[in-house]
């Protein structure tokens, strides 16, 4: 072949390997994007793209994928995973997340052909892939850094030197499954970056390599993902000591570092130890220092993750065989803890959740495979030289790296660390097998792999291709009906209800066994009823919402919006019970509460429904603010039993925050809260007690002592929003407008919606900077409350089925009114900022 032609092949090969590694890396989770429909097909469009000609090659060449040692534990973790799908207690939605390792396994065998890919250019196209999703987490960063420089710029009017660094350190979003599997894949890849600055390459290329290193690692902190950092610090650890042992340049570089004389060696041995001991020092001392702890660092994550994987352990114990099934971690969360349904999707450690998803089968299959590649490793680094070897290690730190980010996040069943461990698999079976054709076999295992296992592994072997075209053939089916169901959230939303309830009958008809299409048909045949009273609809839409309550009893929403038609058909026994099922299973999902709630009171449960507001109050005090209070005589009436049943009275500093937003019917008065809250507050040191006593001595007139308080809190923690916010009412009751607004321009960036609207109010009517409206509408749209955006409930259709992706989660009721007054004074300010702008600019143009 003429060698130019080779040569562009080459570069083809790698190009098209690494961008279709890149998709599955850089392209955010199907069903959390806006149109979930369109993101699932063209996953799945990418997928078939390359998987079909693929199995096409194959039998046109009459070969077999795959023929390295891995092959036999792949394809038994394969099985084991569609076993536990079976034995599931949702078989449907495991076949879901099922699908996913299939695809992560199909990805593998492609990129490891031999007859298709050389090592080098996987390994250039995985290195090319995560660096470009590295770059896209920085660019994203960097926007979000100019947008705070445009915002501080338009405020104060210009930017100092002190404004550069902003309140809290940026995040990446958007990029990606999600920003801590971003950082778990940079600190897998990160060793590839490292050990290709020794090959043998010329010194451009290898500075790109360290430059692109650098850029892993800043966008790894940026990822804000501890377990990435520390897998991160391992995987570069084991790269350098393995580089050390197994190379002739590191083997050189240790002789010249060691020493030949007893004080040489005394000497590196007396350095590293200190650098030890330094290093766990200062480590210790920022562990336990109380004096500024910035929140960005130091988030108060542990007892949430030791909360996630409790309740994982407690489902192995109680499906120790085959576990409960892939990808049922979400929706049995709430029967073993709840305490965080918004976060909890996987228990927080990887080989756990494999035992929650396949039980000890499951543990025993990916220990297999994790020995079969240690042993392919070691032989590798024995049998290897050159660059083959340099790849082994790197293949070596990076499944290291990722093993010690699985210890503290669940990378299991989503497509990017899958597809990245897939492509650090084919490298490692790739080296491997050009390794072994450098060298004859040794030991036993090899030759007796080749004597006795060969038929074993083609018969494995053989199955690959049936098990990538079933893949593509449950995908297929599983669209169709997808795309039935995606067809009905936009006519729901518009109140088109035919064509809504034709729509996502044919979903339910194609797929009567997925939850999600049974209740958004009964979503929507009772969202129709309630709009037009066609008696006719209620029927429909109460069998539905049944039905999807026996598919997944532990459905919040659904008993919510079954409680709520019930009360309309006048079942009153049957509300009552479909809302104690909703409160059960609720947890702190408010807008469900509420729903429940209404359930309550629309069927006369009077004492029922005030437990049930009691506890939307307790989940957001800030509720006691709203108007949804008065909107029925019944609320109005029993609003100091919900005050008083809602333990907010156990907490005399919620007590004294209600006081300064003026919420009537408190038993307590505003000094004896006061005095008590001063007491709780010396006694806890709590900053959010801190700051409201501060909040109320700056409305009696006691600067002083407000602002000690103030800054107590702000010394320990200096990216606490509430106390920014309140420490900018501080300067301005001084009538120090500028102090106020730098002190609420900090605030408004660290999320806190009444600090922007402090921070508008500060400016004439029509001057309000645009960057400010804006920046406050985005803060209600992503920080706004349960009811304005029912997150939990988005994310329950979402994250724990994979597919559904409604906007309208819960029936339409005057629930919807129960907001907090931050949020509705937030959007009155932007209504009467944008109306004033306008009656100014029509004033200029008159």
């Amino acid at each position: 072949m003429n060698p130019a032609l080779q040569r562009a092949l080459a570069v083809a090969a790698i190009a098209g390997a690494g961008a279709w590694i890149g998709y599955y890396l850089i392209t955010p989770l199907p069903y959390i994007s806006v149109e979930t429909f369109r993101a699932t097909v063209a996953l799945h469009l990418v997928t078939g793209i390359v998987i079909i000609p693929y199995l096409v090659a194959l039998v046109i060449g009459r070969r077999l994928p795959g023929g390295t040692p891995l092959d036999v534990p792949v394809l038994a973790l394969l099985g084991v995973y569609l076993l536990a799908t079976a034995n599931s207690l949702d078989w449907r939605l495991s076949l879901e997340v099922s699908m996913t390792a299939l695809m992560a396994i199909a990805v593998f065998y492609v990129l490891s052909d031999g007859g298709l890919f050389r090592r080098w250019q996987i390994e250039t196209a995985l290195m090319l892939a995560v660096l470009a999703l590295a770059l896209r987490a920085l660019w994203v960063v960097g926007d979000d850094y100019l947008e705070w420089l445009r915002l501080t710029d338009a405020v104060r009017g210009s930017i100092g030197a002190g404004d550069l660094v902003p309140p809290t350190v940026p995040k990446v979003h958007d990029v990606g499954d999600h920003a801590n599997l971003l950082g778990g894949i940079m600190a897998m890849a990160l060793p590839f970056f490292l050990v290709a600055l020794f090959r043998p390459w010329p010194r451009v290329v290898r500075a790109a390599a360290a430059i692109g290193a650098l850029a892993l690692l800043l966008a790894a902190f940026f990822s804000l993902a501890r377990s990435a950092w520390l897998g991160a610090a391992i995987g570069t650890a084991t790269t350098a000591l393995l580089f050390a042992a197994f190379t002739p340049a590191g083997l050189a570089l240790v002789r010249r570092v060691w020493g030949d004389t007893p004080a040489r060696r005394a000497l590196v041995v007396f350095v590293a130890t200190s650098a030890v001991v330094l290093v766990a020092a200062l480590s210790f001392f920022a562990a336990r220092s109380v004096e500024s702890r910035p929140l960005w660092l130091f988030r108060q994550s542990g007892e949430a993750r030791v909360d996630a994987m409790g309740a994982g352990a407690e489902m192995v114990q109680d499906y120790p065989l085959l576990g409960t099934g892939p990808g049922l971690y979400g929706l049995l969360y709430p029967e073993y803890s709840g305490k965080d349904p918004n976060h909890a999707f996987h228990s927080h450690n990887g080989f756990l959740q494999a035992g929650v998803d396949m039980g000890l089968a499951g543990g025993l299959a990916m220990l297999v495979l994790a020995g079969t590649a240690a042993w392919m490793i070691v032989d590798g680094l024995r049998r290897s030289e050159g660059e083959s070897r340099l790849s082994i290690i790197a293949c070596a730190s990076g499944l290291l790296a990722f093993g010690t980010f699985s210890l503290f996040d669940a990378p299991n069943g989503f497509k990017g660390p899958l597809v990245a461990l897939a492509g650090l698999g084919a490298v490692l079976a790739l080296s491997y097998r050009e390794g072994v054709a450098q060298s004859a076999p040794r030991g036993l295992l090899p030759g007796a792999w080749e004597r006795y296992g060969g038929g074993t592994q083609n018969v494995l072997r053989a199955v690959v291709p049936v098990a990538a075209a079933a893949l593509l053939i449950v995908w297929a089916r599983f669209d169709i009906a997808h795309y039935y169901y995606s067809n009905s959230i936009g006519p729901q939303r518009t109140q088109q209800w035919s064509q809504a309830i034709d729509a996502a009958g044919r979903a339910v008809e194609l797929d009567p066994n997925f939850t999600p299409y049974r209740l958004q048909l009964g979503a929507i045949e009772g969202g129709a009823y309630l709009d037009t009273h066609d008696a006719s609809l209620l029927p429909g839409a109460i069998a539905q919402l049944r039905r999807a309550t026996e598919l997944e009893p532990r459905s919040a929403i659904g008993h919510a919006n079954l409680a709520r038609l019930l009360a309309e058909s006048s079942d009153r026994q049957g509300a009552r019970t479909e809302a104690e099922l909703a409160l059960k299973y609720a947890n702190r999902d408010l807008a469900v509460v509420l729903v429940a709630g209404s359930a309550l009171e629309q069927a006369n449960w009077g004492d029922e429904a005030v437990e049930a507001y009691s506890i939307a109050l307790f989940l957001d005090a800030g509720l006691a603010g709203s108007t949804f209070w008065q909107s029925t005589p019944f609320r109005q009436d029993r609003f100091p039993d919900i005050i008083s049943r809602s333990v907010l009275v156990l907490n005399p500093c919620l007590m004294l925050r209600l006081h300064l937003e003026g919420v009537a019917a408190i038993s307590v008065s505003r000094q004896e809260a006061l005095e008590d809250c001063r007491a709780s507050a010396s006694a806890s040191g709590i900053a959010a007690e801190k700051t409201t006593l501060a909040a109320a001595l700056i409305e009696d007139g006691d600067l002083a002592g407000a602002r000690a308080l103030l800054d107590d809190v702000l010394d320990r923690e200096p990216d606490y929003g509430p106390a920014r916010t309140t420490l900018g009412s501080w300067y301005a009751a001084q009538r120090q407008t500028g102090d106020a607004r730098a002190q609420w321009l900090r605030a408004g960036e660290l999320g806190e919606v009444e600090a922007l609207v402090l921070l508008g109010d500060t400016f004439l009517p029509g001057q309000v900077p645009q960057e400010v409206i804006d920046r406050l509408r985005g803060e209600l749209n992503d920080a706004a409350s349960q009811v304005q955006f029912h997150i939990t409930g988005i994310l329950y259709y979402r994250a724990k089925f994979f597919r559904g992706a409604p906007n309208i989660t819960l029936l339409p009721g005057d629930w919807t009114q129960a907001v907090p007054a931050r949020y509705a004074d937030a959007r009155d300010a932007v209504e009467r900022w944008e109306a004033a702008e306008l009656a100014a600019r029509d004033q200029l143009s008159s």
